[in-house]
């Protein structure tokens, strides 16, 4: 199992790699960020229905924020904005783009205080982090009484994913 260096490693960089390079990731981003400006709160919770119960001047917490999607939701309904990812460029292109405090690693790194967000989403994060208790009981911590949580995780057996891994094993097979 790896260890806290090795994710480190291996997400540095992260949105800079393989297939995310290859279609243009951070120019796919923006568009959506420039579309997401445009919508009022009825039409992001059509998008976002976890985001339903989000209210202006909730403090917003991404665990693991990537390029920002969830932030820029946030954002749009004028929360305060929060956000960990062990990527330094993506911390770098969230901030180019968010008024958002940024902690390069780890939601348990970050010792925020307890009882500080109103609401952490944390979207195909849960499933690569090393004790999924342990951050559940973090975010457990740092959540006001009455906040939420949203956890997103991949679904392994939709069509979607089906195509991704054998994308992903063919590339495997065309380097041996």
């Amino acid at each position: 199992m790896a260890d806290q260096n090795e994710l480190a490693i291996h997400y540095s960089q992260y949105y800079e790699k393989d297939h995310y390079e290859s279609i243009g990731y951070k120019n796919l981003i923006l568009e959506h960020f420039e579309r997401i400006d445009t919508l009022n709160k009825g039409e992001i919770i059509k998008e976002a229905r976890f985001l339903k119960k989000l209210e202006g001047g909730m403090k917003f917490l991404d665990v693991g924020c990537g390029l920002g999607l969830g932030l820029a939701y946030a954002h749009q309904l004028g929360c305060e904005l929060y956000a960990t990812e062990y990527d330094s460029g993506a911390l770098d292109f969230v901030q180019k783009h968010f008024p958002v405090k940024t902690f390069q690693g780890d939601i348990q790194g970050a010792e925020y205080p307890d009882n500080f967000f109103d609401f952490i989403h944390i979207s195909h994060v849960i499933e690569h982090v090393l004790d999924p208790r342990a951050y559940i009981q973090e975010m457990k911590r740092v959540l006001k009484p009455g906040g939420i949580v949203a956890i997103g995780t991949p679904d392994i057996s939709s069509w979607l994913y089906t195509i991704h891994r054998w994308v992903n094993f063919l590339r495997f097979r065309s380097l041996m």
